[in-house]
């Protein structure tokens, strides 16, 4: 499983666009013309998201995270980052960075990712739907 990790990340990245594709084409079918909801799905996803991750984050800064970085596995450095960016998670901008070595959380990337693929899908799903 470990070894074939890229696939399975690759199969739900894949679920994922294919899950948005059918309930764009489903609520375009509805709405007729009108892109207006596409603002509401996003308010929606980042409400439904946020709340869990949040907490997550708190419990990880203020009860995890002392007992990590007083390792001498966790570079110092880190610490600083995690101190100085932990809002790029809530606006789930946390993979865009020049150094990826200095992420705190390093699990969030992937919530990161499917985040701005469920902002950019709707515009290039626009554009196919008026193109074809």
């Amino acid at each position: 499983m470990t070894v074939r990790a890229s696939f399975s990340v690759d199969t739900f990245f894949t679920l994922s666009g294919l899950l948005l594709t059918r309930s764009f084409l489903k609520r375009q079918e509805k709405v007729e013309g009108s892109y207006l909801w596409i603002l509401k799905l996003y308010f929606l996803r980042y409400l439904r998201l946020t709340p869990v991750y949040a907490v997550v984050l708190i419990i990880f800064q203020t009860i995890l995270f002392p007992y990590y970085s007083n390792s001498s596995l966790w570079p110092q450095h880190v610490n600083e980052h995690c101190y100085k960016y932990w809002w790029k998670h809530l606006l789930y901008i946390n993979n865009i960075k020049p150094n990826f070595t200095e992420d705190c959380f390093g699990e969030s990337w992937y919530l990161a990712i499917d985040m701005q693929f469920h902002i950019i899908s709707p515009i290039i799903l626009i554009f196919l739907f008026v193109t074809l």
